[in-house]
């Protein structure tokens, strides 16, 4: 089974709140089809899927809360709401308790996006998940992978070496997706050398596949989709 994962979640998540698109997938995983797309859970299910065992005092209550309200209320004029509260008591979520029941459906399944989202399987969602979180679960708390921004900069590379994909074919060409570490640092708000360590993770999980650019020759990294991944489930 897929997951349409539309564009501009992806990018607004990337650049503006990297949480959005790992509740949106959450949300498009675990919603019920036989219930009119009803999800049913709690904030503490949400937070122990992504950012398992982390302290309190980093406020990740507060900030899926946020999340799930931002979803509510739609993220631009032009770009529906991807969810709407069961039996809602107001607009928004306020701050419920960690436990408490939170139903709501998710409304994107029934957007026509004319093209404009790529699909990612499930598979590969729950691979990203259990791997990275097994990875953690053997780690001391100085080595974490983050997995959230893990499942952001992923998609967006699939995302944009789909595009070069598919202009390779309109074009006739061999077009490869070749955007410097900078253009990634400033896509996902991170340092260079993050950049560098999230890409070598995504090797190491065999779901990205780089050719190493040279400086001297005047050629960049070139970035492919793995399906190596596969033969680890």
């Amino acid at each position: 089974m897929f997951v349409r994962v539309p564009k501009p979640i992806i990018k607004y998540s990337c650049k503006e709140n990297h949480l959005l698109l790992p509740v949106y997938l959450y949300s498009a995983i675990h919603m019920n089809i036989n219930h009119n797309c009803l999800v049913d859970t709690n904030l503490a299910h949400i937070i122990e899927t992504f950012n398992p065992n982390e302290d309190v005092r980093k406020g990740y209550h507060r900030k899926y809360d946020e999340v799930l309200n931002l979803m509510l209320s739609g993220l631009s004029d032009n770009f529906s709401e991807c969810i709407e509260l069961k039996s809602p008591k107001s607009n928004n979520i306020q701050l419920i308790s960690k436990t408490e029941r939170l139903q709501y459906y998710f409304l994107d399944r029934e957007v026509q996006y004319d093209g404009n989202f790529i699909q990612l399987d499930y598979n590969e969602y729950f691979y990203l998940i259990d791997s990275i979180t097994e990875i953690n679960n053997k780690s001391d708390t100085t080595k974490k992978w983050n997995l959230v921004d893990l499942i952001n900069f992923y998609i967006y590379l699939k995302m944009q070496i789909g595009l070069y994909e598919y202009l390779s074919k309109e074009k006739k060409k061999n077009l490869v997706m070749k955007e410097s570490i900078s253009t990634l640092a400033d896509v996902m708000k991170v340092g260079k050398k993050t950049i560098t360590k999230y890409t070598n993770e995504l090797i190491e999980l065999d779901m990205i596949e780089i050719k190493v650019g040279s400086f001297m020759e005047s050629k960049s990294t070139e970035y492919y989709l793995s399906n190596k991944w596969k033969e680890n489930i």
